[in-house]
């Protein structure tokens, strides 16, 4: 007797790459797992361009407040793919708040 094969429909919201996912494995749990509430809370906003890395910034409110940029593809009609998270400085936090590219 033949096992049938059945299909499970994905709802992928979103993408990880390698390099993001060890970004974020070097950062603390709590403060990783902060991050990753943020992207959930926020991608569906994300801008959109087709073949295009783009770069948003985020902060982690704390008593030492954690910036940090992601880098992320978000082609119409696919969802967001992140490649990297880096740590950023305050300064360029604010560069991203002026240009209105910030996880809000």
């Amino acid at each position: 007797m033949e096992l049938e094969q059945k299909y499970i429909e994905d709802n992928i919201t979103c993408r990880f790459e390698e390099w993001f996912i060890e970004g974020l494995l070097d950062l603390d749990y709590d403060l990783g797992v902060e991050i990753m509430v943020e992207i959930a809370k926020t991608h569906d906003n994300l801008p959109q361009k087709n073949d295009w890395p783009q770069l948003v910034a985020g902060v982690i409110k704390g008593d030492v407040p954690y910036f940090f940029e992601l880098e992320y593809i978000k082609e119409y009609e696919l969802p967001a793919t992140f490649l990297d998270i880096t740590e950023i400085d305050c300064d360029k936090y604010l560069d991203y708040i002026n240009n209105k590219n910030y996880l809000k």
